[in-house]
């Protein structure tokens, strides 16, 4: 019996180790691909993104009174038109409305910019007399060596430079990703695209899904789009958060260019993880040009921001549907930059969170949690019946007759 069981593994091995590589070079075929016509992932992925943030307003207005008396099969078309015609239009008015004030700023900024870096200089310098007065000589050695070593590897001097080197990478990246995508004109096309032709659009992806895979196909469908959708309003909300907060702070602080700072907060916000980190830099930098109060206040400040909104505010708007480790998102947001520059930074997180449903869904299902334990049922025992002797029924029997 043991040696037919043998036999019938080893004559199922090859076909499963055939089907084993068949796998793994689909999946590097489809790596490949995904490789190279990754712009266009990107840019339909932000269309689609696009398309999921305006989907709420369009069904709404699609079915309110003021569009009741066209034909129904106009409403959708037509309310599409409306919201994009409005989103213009508010783009225009709050470009007119910041840029200018914004110009003003950096004017002002960029004509005492010397005097903002010796006071910064100032600051700096004090912290390094701290530095050499309170830090023992060989323990600065050592940290001295270890920090030119790790520059060293990185091809830069210090922290300034290597900043500099590694924004003017990633702006290079951007921007010749950005020269391919057809400078950004079909993604509002793409996505006015989507809001209108949504159900045959949908119908077509599930006639490219095989009959036994549908079900699957619409769950996949599913998710990817309410991920999409929560991420887009999520990080869209918590830009808006971010500005608004930064910027009324930075005002009374006085703080010099307090505009284009809370910009910068607003849109180093979209980023995951890293990206209120990034913004701050340069906001606490500015701050130290007034002082040491002002420079620990906005970080105290700009630190309570950022824990309020990860710990409160986007659970509430996301959910738990990009709910992933901050060190895969991490991992991710270095690939994406990698790969797409600041839309891949953008996109990571909801492309990891889509990865994961799939490994889910179709890899790895989730692990089913073990009952507890319930104790043994208790058994009562009967007590045993006590016949009682019928007296009282005897003689009222006998009375009776």
């Amino acid at each position: 019996m043991s040696v037919t069981i043998q036999r019938k593994g080893s004559e199922n091995a090859p076909a499963t180790w055939y089907a084993l590589f068949l796998r793994v070079l689909t999946l590097a075929a489809l790596a490949y691909l995904v490789y190279r016509v990754g712009l266009i992932i990107v840019m339909v992925l932000v269309a689609a993104m696009l398309a999921l943030t305006l989907a709420r307003p369009v069904e709404w207005l699609q079915h309110s009174a003021l569009l009741r008396p066209l034909p129904a099969s106009m409403r959708r078309g037509a309310a599409t038109t409306l919201v994009f015609i409005l989103l213009a239009v508010l783009l225009i008015v709050l470009a007119i409305t910041i840029l200018r004030p914004l110009a003003l700023e950096v004017r002002s900024f960029l004509s005492h910019w010397r005097d903002y870096q010796a006071q910064l200089m100032v600051r700096l310098q004090s912290v390094q007399a701290w530095y050499e007065g309170a830090v023992p000589l060989e323990t600065r050695s050592w940290m001295e060596a270890e920090g030119q070593k790790w520059f060293r590897e990185r091809g830069s001097t210090d922290l300034g430079s290597l900043l500099s080197t590694q924004l003017g990478r990633l702006t290079l990246q951007t921007r010749d990703k950005l020269g391919l995508l057809f400078e950004l004109v079909l993604i509002p096309v793409l996505a006015f695209s989507f809001l209108t032709e949504s159900r045959p659009l949908k119908r077509e992806l599930v006639h490219l899904i095989p009959r036994r895979r549908v079900r699957d196909g619409l769950y996949v469908l599913r998710q990817t789009g309410s991920i999409l959708q929560s991420y887009a309003v999520g990080q869209l909300i918590l830009a808006l958060i971010a500005g608004l907060v930064v910027y009324p702070l930075l005002l009374v602080l006085q703080i010099p260019g307090a505009l284009g700072l809370a910009i910068v907060a607003a849109v180093t916000r979209v980023i995951p993880v890293i990206g209120p980190m990034v913004g701050g830099i340069p906001i606490v930098l500015v701050s130290m040009t007034r002082g040491w109060q002002e420079a620990l206040v906005v970080l105290v400040l700009f630190t309570l921001l950022h824990m309020v909104e990860s710990k409160v505010v986007m659970p509430r708007l996301i959910g738990s549907r990009i709910n992933l480790h901050p060190a895969i998102v991490i991992v991710a947001l270095l690939v994406g930059a990698e790969f797409f520059g600041m839309w891949g930074m953008f996109l990571a997180a909801p492309v990891a969170a889509v990865l994961r449903v799939l490994l889910h869904h179709f890899m790895v299902p989730p692990r089913k949690r073990k009952a507890p334990p319930t104790a043994p049922p208790v058994v009562l025992q009967k007590e045993p019946e006590v016949e009682r002797p019928a007296v009282a029924g005897a003689r009222s029997h006998s009375g009776a007759h």
